[in-house]
């Protein structure tokens, strides 16, 4: 399979923005949840594929927060909102050597509680990584430069210190939260996208019965003979239709003998004969009045 088939659809601006919203309502309510916005999927997307775009996001919007951040952190006098993110745009594009393209996704995110803890606790780890690689690089040094420190194989390694042992506590945690906050808002898409097609079900059922009984409260005395013709064939299809659809609930079951006795084959006779005497009347009534 080539690699243009494998690959899914691409994501559209709304579905990223009812991603990154979902996300924000299952974080910040665990216990019930909500799905504003999340029923603007046009499809449905599979949960290993919400997960991806999520990291995807994430990370992208985790970086231009801190390009903003720098920005502002550098607190040039008159600057206003645009000429940050313009800044931003131009540090991140430097950075990355990649365009910003996830605006619509960052402004639903930057100012929400979730998100800005979300940041907070990836800075942190980032400068925690970085101070331990800053510190093996000191120690490597120091060790270089002083032949006698020789390492002893049988000395034991330092224990983790408990502000360092509570932070990665956290972030493990917090690892298996988003695992678990991406499962409960693909079973949301999932649930909307239900509610949606049974809706849409119910609402052309609904449209169907009005337009059926119209057809069934026809009044045929104002009718020329072509309209009568019409809706007697309407009416047929309409009656055909419900008698079948019962008989497939269980509602009316139909005779299962091949062989229709001679009472029932003359009582259908006398009643197209009724229809036919009927109609002959109706005929003669018109001829009449065009007289």
């Amino acid at each position: 399979m080539s690699a243009s088939k494998a690959r899914g659809k691409n994501w559209t601006v709304e579905e990223d923005e009812a991603l990154c919203t979902a996300w924000l309502n299952v974080s910040q309510d665990g216990a019930t949840g909500t799905y504003q916005r999340v029923d603007t999927f046009a499809e449905l997307r599979v949960p290993s594929g919400l997960k991806a775009r999520w990291l995807l996001i994430s990370k992208a919007c985790s970086k231009f927060s801190g390009c903003v951040a720098q920005i502002y952190g550098r607190q040039q006098s008159g600057t206003t909102q645009s000429d940050v993110l313009k800044q931003a745009f131009t540090l991140y594009n430097t950075s990355t050597k990649s365009p910003f393209t996830l605006l619509h996704a960052f402004k639903i995110l930057e100012n929400a509680p979730k998100w800005k803890q979300y940041v907070d606790l990836k800075v942190s780890a980032a400068n925690s990584s970085a101070l331990k690689r800053r510190r093996l690089d000191e120690d490597e040094s120091f060790e270089d430069d002083d032949p006698s420190a020789t390492p002893s194989p049988s000395s034991p390694s330092r224990p983790m210190g408990q502000k360092a042992a509570k932070k990665l506590k956290q972030q493990q945690a917090s690892h298996a939260d988003i695992g678990a906050q991406m499962a409960k808002a693909s079973n949301l898409l999932a649930n909307a996208v239900k509610d949606k097609a049974v809706l849409s079900r119910e609402r052309t059922a609904a449209i169907n019965r009005m337009a059926n009984h119209a057809i069934m409260s026809v009044d045929f005395s104002t009718l020329s003979e072509t309209a009568k013709e019409f809706y007697r064939v309407e009416q047929e299809r309409i009656l055909q239709q419900i008698l079948a659809e019962n008989s497939r609930s269980g509602v009316f079951e139909p005779p299962n003998d091949e062989e229709t006795s001679e009472d029932e084959e003359q009582g259908s006779e006398a009643a197209e004969a009724c229809v036919d005497d009927e109609h002959d009347s109706e005929l003669v009534e018109y001829d009449t009045d065009d007289d």
